[in-house]
C-alpha cells in the first residue's frame, strides 16, 4: 500500500529531526547523513529510480555513490508501497547517536 501524502510529509519531517542524531559516518565510512538527505530528497520530490540514478550515478565508477544511491532506491520503493520496504527513517534508528 502506498503511504499518503501525509504519511510522505510525516516521513520527511522524521528524517529532519533524526539526520543530525545519526552518526555521521558508518563503519564502513559511508556517510549516513548524506544518505539521509538524499532520502529526503526523494521524497521531496517523489523521485522513481530513473531520476534517482540519473541524479547519483557515476556510470564511470559503479561504487561512488553506491550507498547513496541504495538508501534512496529504498526511499523510492517504499514511496511506491513495495511492502519489502519500511519507512526510511525506521532503517536509522538504532544508529541515533543523540536522542
Amino acid at each position: 500500500m502506498k503511504p499518503s501524502e501525509e504519511m510522505i510529509n510525516q516521513e520527511i519531517n522524521r528524517l529532519i529531526e533524526i539526520a543530525p542524531k545519526v552518526r555521521q559516518f558508518s563503519l564502513f565510512g559511508d556517510d549516513n547523513r548524506a544518505a539521509i538527505e538524499a532520502e529526503i530528497v526523494v521524497l521531496q520530490k517523489r523521485m522513481n529510480e530513473d531520476q534517482i540514478y540519473r541524479k547519483w550515478e557515476d556510470e564511470n565508477n559503479y561504487e561512488h555513490n553506491r550507498y547513496l544511491i541504495d538508501t534512496a532506491l529504498g526511499a523510492a520503493w517504499w514511496l511506491d508501497g513495495d511492502p519489502d520496504y519500511e519507512a526510511p527513517s525506521k532503517g536509522w534508528e538504532g544508529l541515533i547517536v543523540d536522542a
